[in-house]
């Protein structure tokens, strides 16, 4: 079975991530990690001394020589007997290949899969591996649940989607994804930002996406942005210049009522365009033809909208 999006997108942000992140992460479960600068992605190094079968989600390793550290970090949305298995492989052979200190994280948002990776794993009469779990019951919310009204850093912001994504269960899970998930529909999103949206996407789901609509709607958001705010205005100008020039046409021939609407729809049409266009949106000539034949002002607006954060065209079509 593939990864799920927000699998592959919190194995991401710990690619990504920065050692006092990860400090900050292993503290809540009472693990000191040493003070080191760097951090290395060793998840495809890793991966050439064993089987698919026995690769881990993500390996980091942190510094060099003496102060070197392994983390394994493993997602679990699910209890999986066959990780008792492999989970001991994973640890002896990190061990083996960096010649340092190993440590087993399991990332999980469920109570009920944390309780089962935190059981020790029987290695024989005189030992056993206890993993590292980081769940809702480890990893506490923001203790303040106040709006967001910084742009937040990516060590920052990334720490804070990461608790919101552990307590996806819980109604404070939702209402800190909520402020994290305006607060990044301010600006156009890049590397990690988007990263974390769409994880928060992912994990929360139509409650979320439809308070990020409501965020959107007032247009507001994409005039403050001096990003997003520059494709909206000269897609806004292009297209009320456009509708003027055919309503005064079609105005004169047809009754200048009709000529104003046609006119209105025909500008926000070529402003849907325009945006994707600015945005370098691949759009196809039937793509084209659909957008300009439509005549529904307020479906014209929402695809405005839509086109100023859209990847793909078909974006607009399923709203």
């Amino acid at each position: 079975m593939s990864p799920s999006l927000e699998h592959e997108a919190i194995c991401e942000l710990f690619r990504r991530a920065e050692p006092g992140l990860l400090r900050t992460l292993l503290g809540y479960a009472g693990v000191v990690l040493p003070q080191v600068d760097s951090v290395q992605d060793a998840s495809e190094e890793s991966g050439e001394l064993v089987p698919t079968a026995f690769v881990a989600d993500v390996v980091l390793k942190l510094g060099d020589g003496d102060d070197a550290h392994v983390l394994i970090i493993e997602v679990q949305r699910s209890a999986d007997p066959d990780k008792r298995w492999s989970w001991p492989v994973y640890l002896a052979t990190l061990r083996a290949r960096h010649r340092c200190a190993v440590t087993l994280v399991v990332l999980t948002p469920r109570a009920d899969v944390a309780r089962w990776a935190a059981t020790p794993i029987r290695l024989g009469p005189n030992g056993a591996l206890v993993p590292i779990v980081l769940g809702p019951g480890q990893v506490p919310l923001e203790p303040e649940a106040r709006p967001i009204e910084a742009p937040l850093s990516g060590t920052e912001l990334v720490l804070r989607t990461l608790r919101a994504t552990l307590h996806s269960a819980q109604d404070e899970g939702m209402c800190e994804a909520q402020r994290l998930g305006i607060s990044l529909l301010v600006d156009e999103r890049s590397g990690v930002q988007e990263v974390c949206y769409r994880l928060l996407e992912a994990m929360f789901g139509e409650r979320f996406s439809t308070t990020m609509e409501e965020h959107m709607a007032p247009r507001n958001w994409i005039e403050d942005s001096p990003s997003l705010g520059k494709y909206y205005r000269q897609a806004v100008s292009l297209g009320e210049a456009r509708g003027e020039a055919i309503g005064e046409a079609r105005g004169e021939a047809r009754g200048e009522a009709r000529g104003e609407a046609i006119g209105m729809a025909r500008g926000k049409a070529d402003a849907v365009l325009a945006v994707l266009g600015v945005r370098g949106v691949a759009v196809s000539e039937v793509c084209v033809q659909r957008v300009r034949a439509c005549s529904d002002v307020a479906r014209l607006d929402r695809w405005l909208l839509l086109a100023v954060t859209a990847r793909d065209v078909r974006e607009l079509w399923d709203k």
